[in-house]
């Protein structure tokens, strides 16, 4: 049995009981055991467009199941809860995203472990926080505690690497985001901070802690502004 992780997500209709018919479902499963359950945490909605506040909560289980299995359980409980298609940044009854599967390490077309965003996204972290602290990331090989500690350091330090924003608009989100500074790119320093590039291969290993502003929709600017409010925007137990 594989150790599995599944971030849960809802900003429309009940998302309490939501939540509570996927995880029972899941458990039902011949093939899926439910371990264990954060709390439920309340945080704002990531990029344009995504609606009301969201509920989310990360829930641990142990499977045999392959990781396109596990995947192909998670659509169809999405499907059920009224999820007609993923589309990105939308309001969603039922939101679910296999964050972990054990140690693997995989990308495909329909997924990719760990998933891109678990590492750095606080509604994420601090449910994980709440039930596997000690959990190693398994590509960054940093617990759940420790890259919490990394986005919950004030202030909290940027680096850009080949993002395509202008000096005076860096200037104006730090003004709006001013819990933030950015720095130097010259010399990334992976060991505290963030550090964002324009995309993957723009030099950096493939272990060191980085966000893909390619991952996103719109421009460089935009994409910088969602994984922001998902760094640092409002995150507390519902």
């Amino acid at each position: 049995m594989t150790r599995c992780f599944i971030g849960l997500g809802s900003n429309r209709g009940n998302s309490s009981q939501a939540f509570d018919m996927a995880l029972k479902t899941l458990d039902s499963h011949p093939h899926i055991s439910l371990i264990n359950t954060s709390p439920n945490y309340r945080s704002a909605a990531m990029g344009v467009g995504a609606g009301a506040d969201f509920l989310n909560a990360v829930a641990e289980c142990e499977t045999d199941l392959s990781a396109d299995e596990i995947l192909a359980q998670l659509q169809t409980l999405e499907k059920q809860a009224g999820r007609i298609e993923k589309g990105t940044w939308g309001p969603r009854g039922l939101d679910l995203d296999l964050l972990y599967r054990g140690e693997d390490v995989n990308e495909t077309d329909d997924l990719t472990l760990p998933h891109v965003g678990a590492w750095y996204r606080r509604f994420v972290l601090m449910p994980m926080c709440d039930i596997a602290p000690d959990f190693l990331h398994p590509v960054y090989h940093e617990t759940q505690a420790e890259l919490l500690a990394r986005i919950d350091a004030r202030p909290l330090n940027i680096q850009l690497i080949g993002c395509d924003i202008f000096s005076g608009n860096i200037g104006d989100l730090g003004q709006e985001f001013s819990e933030i500074t950015f720095d130097s790119p010259l010399l990334p320093d992976p060991s505290e901070g963030l550090i964002v590039v324009g995309k993957k291969s723009d030099g950096l290993k493939e272990d060191v802690p980085q966000i893909d502003l390619s991952q996103f929709p719109g421009n460089n600017e935009e994409a910088l502004k969602s994984v922001l409010q998902a760094v640092i925007g409002n995150c507390e137990r519902a």
